[in-house]
């Protein structure tokens, strides 16, 4: 059973979300407030987080902020009244890996949260290798020789799906379907800021430009004899 930190400051839709949530069989542990949501941050496990962004105390970004600075990996879902884009790619920089806006319908939360929390079945190796790189999919790490760095789940599918299909030009349209999901409606935006940090995580390890952008087609993983460092 998936365990869920849901914070959330409106205590009409909190329930709500809980109700919806544990019908589905999720285990849903609730804070109204920022600060306490941060203290379960620091001291607790989930398999996913859903924050409001504007938590009293401590905001939703301030606290995917801090998650992902404790090193950890899991799943956050940030809840937004904000459409703009510019507030959307704050949302995912801040390490969150999808944003909903309000109002939404249960349903598609449900559905956000099941991509979110459910492996694409096309996993058939724990580790993927290419060249001299290798994404072990259990252990969530992106390795390069002697170096390595965990990945959060988002940055990772995309990687491996890139590595499955090296040199191949892949579109918008077949990235969202492939690591978001057929039952999750993705946006452009939620892939460009997950490819910029798969990016920088390539980099760390050396490697720069290994994911080209193929303009007016969509996106492309170098050959390992094309890659440069």
């Amino acid at each position: 059973m998936a365990r869920i930190l849901l914070a959330e400051d409106d205590i009409i839709l909190s329930q709500m979300i809980l109700d919806n949530l544990t019908a589905l069989g999720f285990a849903v542990e609730i804070s109204h407030d920022g600060i306490d949501a941060s203290e379960f941050v620091r001291n607790q496990s989930y398999d996913l987080l859903i924050l409001d962004w504007n938590l009293p105390g401590m905001t939703g970004i301030e606290i995917c902020t801090l998650f992902r600075k404790l090193g950890k990996t899991e799943p956050v879902l940030m809840l937004t009244s904000k459409s703009e884009i510019a507030d959307k790619e704050k949302g995912l920089d801040s390490g969150a890996d999808d944003y909903l806006t309000k109002p939404f319908d249960f349903r598609e939360l449900a559905a956000r949260v099941k991509s979110l929390l459910r492996r694409p079945s096309s996993y058939v190796q724990k580790v993927v290798r290419l060249g001299d790189i290798s994404v072990d999919m259990d252990a969530r790490t992106l390795s390069r020789a002697d170096a390595s760095l965990r990945l959060p789940p988002r940055e990772l599918a995309l990687l491996e799906f890139f590595m499955r299909r090296p040199g191949h030009v892949l579109g918008t349209e077949s990235l969202l379907s492939g690591v978001w999901g057929s039952d999750f409606d993705g946006s452009e935006v939620a892939l460009r800021s997950c490819l910029a940090k798969l990016r920088k995580a390539l980099s760390t390890l050396g490697y720069v430009d290994l994911i080209e952008t193929v303009h007016g087609f969509g996106y492309r993983l170098k050959l390992p004899g094309q890659m440069q460092t």
